[in-house]
């Protein structure tokens, strides 16, 4: 996978496909200083061990996903099936990005809950997502304790985890939470 430890990483076409790394199958922002921009091209294919099956962020770093990116495919151990992200860091979708089919069924459970393809990892311990535009976000999935394979695209802990801007009438996003009535 490529990492990114202080610095940009900017993609806006072409494909990074069928890697495998510990956390981040195909992308690795390994500290706050790390950015990555991802407006086009395909990360498509990746595993992981942990979490982040595409991309995986670091505490407090940044990324943001647009464009025409597709994201599809991806597999991870634990956490973010397309995105692991911890706790600080900061994620922007918007544009028309897809990211679909990506799978962490066969997760670690820890004795929670593994979340579908964007995700933090646990309550009080999140990221945040600002997400705007037509995004395609469906069609990931996650295991939910003992209880079997799920459907869940978008995981947010707390309400200021998540900002939904002005999205189009395209858009289409899953967005679940583990926390009683939240959403």
């Amino acid at each position: 996978p490529i990492a990114v430890n202080a610095g940009a990483f900017n993609m806006t076409g072409g494909s990074i496909h069928d890697n495998f790394g510990s956390h981040g199958g195909a992308i690795t922002l390994t500290s706050a200083a790390a950015v990555a921009s991802i407006t086009g091209g395909t990360l498509s294919g990746n595993t992981c061990h942990y979490d982040g099956g595409a991309l995986f962020m670091a505490s407090n770093s940044s990324a943001t996903v647009g464009g025409t990116a597709q994201l599809t495919g991806n597999v991870s151990g634990r956490n973010g099936a397309a995105i692991g992200m911890r706790s600080g860091s900061k994620l922007v979708i918007s544009g028309s990005p897809t990211i679909t089919g990506n799978d962490c069924t066969a997760a670690e459970t820890e004795g929670g809950t593994t979340m579908g393809a964007v995700s933090g990892f646990s309550a009080g311990n999140y990221g945040t997502v600002t997400i705007s535009g037509t995004p395609t976000i469906t069609g990931n999935t996650y295991k939910k304790g003992n209880t079997g394979e799920q459907t869940a695209d978008l995981a947010v802990y707390s309400t200021t985890a998540l900002s939904v801007g002005d999205l189009g009438a395209a858009a289409s996003v899953g967005i679940c939470s583990p926390v009683a009535g939240l959403l």
